[in-house]
């Protein structure tokens, strides 16, 4: 698909509606835009490295998708990830990751990985920075979290540097004064 095409799937006009959804059998990506006499629906991450090499056809694919955030300037969608590709039949086995995925080619990019949970991933007005949140086992988010933010380079939105702790240790513990309770993320432009 040639980027005039894709130019026109997303939203032009106050109209219009875009809607990120993903289908719970195949954990497929779309992008449906709706407007006022059209409906159009446009996959955009397949998951296809896991289809190809599924010996059942009734298997679901190791990637799954959610808490988006689009990025309208570099046509991405930041998202939370969680994969279960070797995954072990617990949760013990699933990865998650925060990740960004182009609307244009549904090329994915790992943001942040390493940590057991990621969550609530807002992006600043100009799209130079993400503010996401962290947290890692046997803490919930309302006992121990972190609210991390990473700079995104202006050219395509990619990441800029090392995401900078705002708030949180991940050595802190439920019964620390210093305990940040997990409320939500807002990013507030700079003037």
């Amino acid at each position: 698909m040639n980027s005039s095409n894709n130019d026109e799937e997303l939203p032009s006009s106050e109209q219009d509606i875009a809607i990120l959804y993903t289908n719970f059998p195949t954990h497929e990506l779309f992008l449906a835009t709706t407007t006022m006499t059209l409906n159009k629906k446009r996959l955009i991450y397949p998951n296809s490295e896991t289809n190809k090499s599924s010996s059942s056809s009734s298997s679901t694919c190791s990637r799954r998708f959610a808490d988006f955030e689009v990025d309208t300037i570099h046509k991405r969608v930041y998202c939370i990830c969680e994969d279960h590709d070797n995954a072990v039949p617990t949760p013990d086995g699933v990865v998650n990751t925060l990740v960004s995925i182009s609307l244009e080619d549904g090329s994915l990019q790992v943001i942040a990985q390493g940590n057991d949970f990621y969550s609530t991933p807002v992006l600043s007005p100009d799209g130079t920075m993400l503010a996401y949140v962290t947290w890692n086992h046997p803490s919930m988010p309302w006992d121990c979290t972190e609210i991390r933010v990473q700079k995104l380079t202006p050219d395509d939105g990619s990441c800029d540097g090392e995401a900078i702790l705002v708030h949180g240790n991940k050595n802190i513990d439920a019964s620390s004064l210093e305990v940040l309770h997990y409320l939500g993320v807002v990013v507030i432009h700079q003037v």
